[in-house]
């Protein structure tokens, strides 16, 4: 079964609601519709700004890499093969991509 002509009554209503716009119906543009306004609680805004703070952190622990290449460098890092396997399991992500 096909349905043909179901756009012509949206087509209409969006017609009415932008015809009803008062900076569409003014011919001098004078009349503005005013804003929204947004006000966040005190708890919101901190929040918002500790979630900006933790995106300026980077994710890389820059002093724990460079400890790592240092005792690679000296050839005294070791990891077991069992503490390979639970950092494996523990990532959560078993992709041989990832190991």
């Amino acid at each position: 079964m096909r349905i043909i002509g179901t756009d012509a009554g949206l087509q209409a209503y969006a017609l009415k609601v932008v015809g009803d716009r008062p900076e569409e119906t003014s011919a001098l543009g004078s009349q503005q519709t005013p804003g929204d306004l947004v006000s966040l609680s005190q708890l919101a805004q901190e929040v918002q700004k500790v979630k900006d703070h933790l995106n300026t952190l980077s994710e890389v622990r820059e002093e724990r890499v460079a400890e790592i290449r240092g005792r690679l460098g000296r050839g005294d890092y070791y990891v077991t093969a069992k503490e390979l396997a639970d950092a494996i399991l523990a990532s959560g992500d078993l992709s041989p991509a990832n190991w």
